[in-house]
């Protein structure tokens, strides 16, 4: 059989013969032959000088060996004759009875070969159903594919399959769709197919179909600048959000492609603002005329139609120049007890103190009459007839006025002066009177009785005979009520009770306390036989007891803190803590003082006995005032906004 190969431009032939013994004798005219399979050789340049490179195993199997020259080496017929290949013994394998192999030999190339009957051993090759091996074209190879159902990328063109690619209009390598998506297209549009969200457009892939594009896939998709947001379809993005303009950011603010966070200097409507740069939680408060939604986006505090107002003194708001809720400042009306203030002048009592404007004060009297005197010592008001002279007096934070009168009523009076109700159940004067937060009313007399009073039409509710004259009463929130009184008509013998204020049944008695105070706690602070102040606590035991004073203690009050102040005869007033303490002693030795006040401020309030004269001093015990106020002794001081134990909540703390 031959066998033809070109390398490098040249014509080679080969020619196989079979072997006594399975050798195969390789012929190569022209260049040496590539034998593409030799285990040991492929042609003869690579066996020694004395060998040639022959074939093994039987025709066709390319298996080459070098043997030695003198055993294998074919002999030629120079004249076209017979060719013959001698066997490893030396002898001839050919015979001339054999057939021939005619071979026309010029240069390089042979025009036929004939390999016809070679003898036992020989195989032979039939083609096409004939004995003849017949002619062979070695240049026409074999076709890959005849239709595109054979090839892999579905694509066949003259005989050979050509690669999948992104423009050859058919579904295939890892294309999701034609010609789209898969590790090499580009994404695929709408409604085509897909695997994963990157094989679309919108990155959105939903049972198999590219998704349009939207403003809640959690992609960004479409024209938005960030996730879900930006863009003309999509709601503006949060601070800190990528954006392209600054419609794509909710503060209306893009910067370095960045959206910023609303501010109040941005002349923009944004954040939580009202108007531009004003209201809502973070600016300061719009101007009048700027739009708000509630008052404290108004620097006047008033929204009203979703516009600010103008401040004024009827709007129920602290504004303008005003110190305190429509009052104080240079428009309206100065300020009651209490209320804020900057001066004095934004008080109606014409004094400003630490805890806002001081109170006026109510002063009773020998001559009859209830005077009402603010905190400069000016009377600004009063009330009484001058006929019966007023002892006891009360006021509760409503304003409300109660009074004992030597002819023996108890009488409650408005606001404005005018006599609401009066009770006419005493037997002798009424000395004292005590109002808690409910408007019960609680009076003692010199008939030796304490009584507690309907705060409506002021009739008697209960009674307890307790001493020859009732001195003193005071009442707590928390229910306590505590009288003092004189057992007899000796100086100094008298008693301290404390009450059930439902039934008037004494829980406890102590042998101290013509006059008592009473602090928050349920401590009593009560005046001694002996010129002495005792501190009881609210079970009725003893806690200390402080000397000192000058003469029998007439009066004593409780104030924050709480400070305890008492004064008496002997021109004492005196400012002592709940520890028995003192803080500081006033001492007036020409006058004697029957009853004793503090205010919220922690003034001090004193009336004297003898000339109807008042006398205020700071916290710090100094002198501020001294002005006559009455005609005759004062016999009790009051001060709004009430007693400290009977209206806490009205007291700073």
């Amino acid at each position: 059989m031959g066998d033809s190969t070109n390398h490098d431009g040249v014509l080679q032939y080969s020619y196989w013969f079979a072997l006594a013994g399975g050798l195969l004798a390789v012929f190569c005219l022209g260049t040496a032959c590539t034998i593409s399979d030799a285990a040991n050789c492929s042609s003869d340049d690579d066996c020694n000088i004395d060998q040639v490179c022959v074939g093994s195993g039987g025709l066709l199997v390319r298996d080459s060996v070098c043997v030695d020259r003198d055993t294998a080496e074919p002999e030629f017929d120079a004249g076209g004759g017979d060719i013959g290949v001698r066997d490893v013994a030396g002898e001839d394998t050919g015979s001339d009875d054999g057939g021939a192999a005619d071979t026309e030999v010029d240069d390089t190339e042979v025009e036929e070969t004939e390999v016809d009957d070679v003898g036992d051993g020989d195989t032979e090759q039939e083609d096409a159903g004939s004995d003849d091996v017949g002619e062979e074209d070695a240049d026409v190879d074999e076709p890959e594919c005849t239709g595109p159902e054979e090839c892999e990328s579905g694509l066949c063109d003259g005989g050979v399959c050509l690669p999948a690619s992104c423009e050859d209009e058919v579904l295939n390598g890892g294309e999701t769709d034609v010609d789209c998506g898969g590790p090499d297209c580009e994404p695929c549009e709408v409604s085509q197919g897909c695997e994963f969200g990157t094989d679309c457009v919108s990155g959105v892939c939903e049972g198999g179909i590219c998704q349009e594009a939207s403003c809640v896939d959690g992609v960004l998709n479409g024209e938005e600048t960030d996730v879900d947001c930006g863009g003309p379809d999509c709601e503006p993005c949060e601070a800190g959000r990528d954006c392209e303009s600054d419609i794509d950011c909710i503060s209306g603010v893009c910067e370095a492609e960045v959206c910023q966070p609303a501010s109040c200097e941005d002349g923009l409507l944004n954040g939580e603002e009202t108007d531009v740069d004003c209201g809502g939680v973070d600016c300061d408060p719009c101007e009048v005329g700027q739009n708000c939604e509630i008052g404290t986006d108004c620097v006047s505090g008033v929204c009203e139609g979703g516009i600010c107002q103008e401040a004024n003194c009827e709007d129920g708001v602290v504004n303008g120049e005003e110190t305190d809720v429509d009052c104080g400042g240079p428009d309206c009306e100065p300020c009651e007890v209490g209320r804020s203030c900057e001066v004095d002048d934004d008080c109606a009592s014409g004094r400003c103190g630490d805890n806002g404007c001081h109170p006026f004060i109510f002063t009773s009297s020998m001559d009859g009459t209830v005077k009402k005197i603010d905190s400069t010592g000016q009377v600004v008001g009063g009330k009484g007839t001058g006929e019966t002279p007023i002892l006891g007096a009360a006021i509760d934070p409503d304003g409300f006025g109660y009074f004992a009168f030597e002819d023996e009523t108890v009488r409650k009076f408005t606001p404005q002066g005018d006599v609401e109700w009066v009770f006419s159940g005493h037997n002798a004067l009424a000395r004292q009177i005590a109002v808690d937060a409910d408007g019960y009313v609680y009076s003692t007399s010199y008939d030796g009785t304490v009584r507690k009073l309907e705060p409506g039409d002021g009739s008697e509710i209960w009674s307890q005979d307790v001493y020859m004259w009732g001195l003193d009463v005071v009442v707590g929130t928390n229910g306590d009520l505590y009288s003092g009184g004189y057992l007899e008509q000796v100086e100094g013998l008298g008693q301290t009770h404390k009450f059930d204020t439902e039934d008037g049944q004494v829980q406890w008695t102590a042998d101290d306390g013509q006059y008592v105070g009473l602090d928050l706690d349920g401590n009593t602070y009560n005046a001694t036989h002996d010129h002495r102040l005792r501190k009881y606590d609210s079970g009725g035991d003893a806690v200390w007891t402080l000397g000192g004073f000058t003469g029998p203690i007439r009066s004593i009050m409780v104030g924050p803190g709480p400070y305890i102040y008492a004064a008496g005869e002997g021109g004492m007033v005196r400012k002592i803590d709940s520890g028995g303490n003192e803080q500081w002693a006033y001492v007036d030795e020409t006058h004697q003082w029957w009853s004793v006040a503090v205010d919220i401020n922690g003034y001090v309030y004193a009336g004297s006995n003898q000339e109807g004269r008042l006398l205020m001093l700071d916290p710090d015990g100094e002198v501020v005032w001294f002005e006559d106020i009455h005609n005759n002794r004062i016999w009790n001081i009051i001060v709004e906004p009430g007693d400290y134990a009977a209206f806490p909540d009205a007291w700073p703390q």
